[in-house]
């Protein structure tokens, strides 16, 4: 499959998991920490659009990335997310596209304060 049809030039993802921990004063505090990377490629699903949710405007989009399968992948979930650069997007959906463990499709949404 050529470049183009897949998206241009691959880029490096990291994968990243939260985790809660309590901070000196006891409470708790949510971090989170790189599980894996892979070099996909990326191209939007979407072009985007404004938004609003509880009276706050904001910006959403939706990106398609396709890599090599990798087992650990297997383990994500929708509470996952996707670190891009930096660029924070929320874990959409994974596929493994050939069910034979060669491709894998990714979709995230990318959302920012307007």
């Amino acid at each position: 499959m050529s470049s183009q049809r897949r998206g241009g030039r691959p880029v490096r993802i990291w994968f990243q998991r939260a985790t809660e921990a309590a901070d000196s004063t006891g409470e708790m505090i949510e971090t989170w920490s790189d599980l894996f990377d892979m070099w996909a490629f990326i191209r939007p699903a979407s072009g985007g659009g404004e938004r609003w949710l509880q009276n706050n405007e904001y910006q959403e989009t939706v990106w398609d990335f396709s890599g090599r399968w990798d087992s650990r992948m297997e383990t994500l979930t929708n509470a996952d997310r996707i670190r891009w650069g930096d660029r924070v997007l929320e874990l959409v959906t994974i596929d493994n596209f050939d069910q034979m463990g060669r491709d894998a499709k990714l979709r995230a949404r990318e959302v920012v304060a307007g």
